[in-house]
């Protein structure tokens, strides 16, 4: 997470304790004579030790919300589910960060992609059940072409080539 993105989260974050705060005059009150009381309480343990917690604890409570800012950001790359490969287009889902329910179209008609293996020659090709079209054969079998459709993917995720299709 980069520091533009950290630094916006806690300056969002204090607004909104101010906001609540500011909201809330009579808790304010209370914290506040809770905090004189116990200042003026002798302890058992000594304050500086309960204030090194407190201090950890909303430290921890910062990155705990930003990281639920940050896990309700879109990510850009999220809305790139398709994409030509091999003549046949692909569609796919992301679910953390990750291809799911990837599957080939037809890109005359559109339809769906029927997967069809030949064990002799460990090829598979892909069959249109609408246009009797055909797509390969490729060399593989079913999961190691949609992995390697997957890894064409991701490189295009990570170059960043998908944005200038």
């Amino acid at each position: 997470m980069d520091l533009k993105k950290i630094v916006l989260s806690a300056f969002i974050t204090a607004i909104a304790a101010a906001i609540v705060a500011a909201f809330f005059e009579d808790i304010r009150a209370l914290a506040i004579g809770a905090i004189v009381w116990f200042l003026g309480t002798s302890l058992p343990v000594p304050v500086w030790i309960i204030t090194i917690c407190a201090v950890l604890i909303l430290i921890l409570s910062v990155r705990i919300a930003t990281s639920i800012l940050a896990a309700a950001t879109p990510r850009e790359w999220e809305s790139y589910i398709e994409d030509l490969f091999d003549g046949m287009r692909w569609r796919w889902d992301w679910k953390d960060a990750r291809i799911t329910s990837l599957r080939p179209y037809c890109p005359g008609d559109d339809t769906i992609l029927v997967f069809s293996v030949n064990r002799y020659t460990e090829e598979v090709g892909l069959v249109c059940e609408t246009c009797d079209r055909t797509f390969g054969p490729f060399r593989g079998d079913v999961d190691y072409t949609k992995s390697r459709i997957e890894r064409q993917i991701d490189r295009k995720v990570r170059t960043g080539a998908y944005k200038s299709d």
